[in-house]
């Protein structure tokens, strides 16, 4: 019902896709498809990600992947900082010169939030 109403407020069609990984779990995907040359489309897909997120994590739900505008924001408040530093030994490792996706994970442990009961 939330994604509906959150979609529909941002003009954005409802879609979403169930997988089941095991009789106990579920993945699900909510692909926001919109026009990225027209900048209004872009804000409404931009809204209605944040709300989505907003939602999904009032019900302790985690998004597997964030877009790369919301890596500093989104994916550091619900990581813990060790988890965001090993990522980011990883990926020191294996891109040392940030050639793969620049910016995505470089500063995540600089930029995290405090918060407890984090992955």
């Amino acid at each position: 019902a939330a994604t509906r109403k959150i979609c529909s407020k941002n003009n954005i069609e409802d879609m979403i896709t169930l997988t089941a990984i095991s009789p106990l779990c579920l993945d699900a995907t909510i692909p926001i498809l919109f026009n990225p040359k027209d900048e209004s489309a872009v804000a409404r897909a931009n809204q209605a990600r944040e709300e989505l997120l907003d939602v999904a994590s009032k019900m302790g739900l985690v998004p597997y992947r964030f877009a790369s505008n919301q890596m500093q924001t989104g994916f550091s408040q619900i990581a813990s900082k060790t988890y965001l530093n090993c990522i980011k030994s990883i990926k020191s490792v294996f891109d040392p010169h940030a050639i793969i996706s620049p910016g995505r994970y470089e500063s995540l442990a600089e930029n995290h939030h405090p918060e407890e009961n984090k992955i």
